[in-house]
């Protein structure tokens, strides 16, 4: 079988979730055996250097992209019915409109539609095009039931239709020795004493600010002993300076705004004491997961699809409530055993999503449109 896939997200430099996925997938494909044909297609900054491409099972294409819109829906469509495969995949909510080629869409969530505050003139939008690659895809991928149901509910598609894959915690993400990460993490960002982690986006729904009030609750003893560190960058970030600031918190919060590599990122997780998520809507919730995964124990929201993705092994809050992060803090900070057992229980947590597990899914997928199309019934 000829599978087409978008990996734009392969972005030479650059880490984003979905290219954590799509690499871990192309590393793992080979091992399966099966008998694929993978074209991959990909632009001016797609990295084709990386080792997975040198299997003969894959081939790349290579065009510049000029304009992302012109791209997706005339160069992407040219080139795959061009190539002719049996199925395409796209990494994102949208496919090539008028498509001639069966496709699955990949939809982490819907949170445009779903969470209010996002709610303006773009929702419209947004949800028509959705919609429209959603009904005339073959399959949608989404990430946790929550998501699932969400993305039913908005925008009426069948349930049948979605298909649940969970993210993959990368191999990578294992723990460093502590003095070795506490290091890396000086002489990178200047941070040298312990620290309160938060890693994400600054979008309102991350509820940063709420976390920010959370660690001004903290007793001055503990305040003085651990900073917070916030890795995250956007718009955002000018405001979110102004609260720490008004709460006279400038010299013990920090921001880190620029670039980070994969390594780079596991030392700042290993030399976290607590890494803190409280975020008010999530379609999975990769960070906790990653954090857990190099032995950091976890404060996370109760709200959306965490419960069901981080199962036991955090200590849950109400994110609306921070003196309730504040005290969860305080807690953990202050129960070595208590640390022990979250890291523990956080390490099984997270190999719950390892990359083959998240490849055999996909491999089901692409079986179950083989045997419909060989039998012509639904799958």
């Amino acid at each position: 079988m000829k599978i087409g896939v978008d990996v734009r997200e392969l972005v030479k430099g650059r880490q984003t979730g979905m290219g954590r996925i799509l690499l871990a997938w192309l590393e793992e494909w080979p091992a399966f055996g099966l008998n694929h044909d993978v074209v991959a297609f990909g632009n001016q900054q797609t990295d084709f250097d990386l080792p997975c491409w040198r299997h003969p099972m894959y081939r790349t294409i290579r065009r510049r992209e000029w304009m992302t819109l012109w791209w997706d829906h005339w160069t992407l469509k040219r080139l795959v019915e061009r190539e002719r495969p049996d199925l395409f995949f796209s990494p994102y909510y949208k496919a090539p409109l008028f498509l001639r080629c069966p496709f699955v869409v990949s939809l982490d969530d819907v949170i445009g539609l779903a969470y209010p505050p996002y709610f303006g003139w773009r929702t419209a939008a947004s949800r028509a095009l959705m919609k429209y690659c959603a009904e005339r895809s073959w399959k949608v991928v989404t990430r946790s039931a929550w998501s699932r149901r969400d993305i039913v509910a908005h925008l009426g598609i069948p349930e049948t239709k979605v298909v649940i894959i969970p993210n993959v915690v990368s191999h990578e993400f294992l723990p460093r020795p502590h003095h070795q990460a506490v290091r890396h993490v000086a002489d990178r960002w200047g941070v040298k004493e312990s620290y309160i982690l938060y890693v994400g986006t600054l979008w309102p729904h991350k509820n940063v600010p709420r976390l920010i009030q959370a660690y001004a609750g903290l007793s001055a003893e503990v305040k003085s002993r651990y900073r917070l560190v916030i890795r995250g960058s956007g718009k955002q970030a000018s405001a979110i300076r102004g609260d720490i600031d008004r709460l006279g918190l400038s010299a013990r919060v920090e921001i880190l705004e620029s670039s980070i590599s994969l390594d780079e990122l596991v030392d700042l997780y290993s030399a976290a004491s607590v890494f803190v998520f409280p975020s008010l809507y999530e379609g999975f919730g990769l960070p906790p997961l990653e954090a857990m995964a190099c032995g950091v124990p976890v404060v996370a929201s109760n709200h959306t699809s965490l419960p069901e993705v981080l199962g036991d092994a955090p200590s849950y809050v109400d994110p609306e409530d921070h003196m309730a992060i504040t005290k969860a803090i305080e807690i953990i900070l202050g129960d070595a055993g208590m640390r022990e057992a979250m890291r523990l229980k956080g390490f099984q947590q997270a190999a719950r999503y390892s990359a083959s597990k998240s490849m055999i899914g996909f491999l089901e997928t692409l079986e179950s449109f083989r045997l419909e199309r060989l039998t012509g019934t639904t799958a």
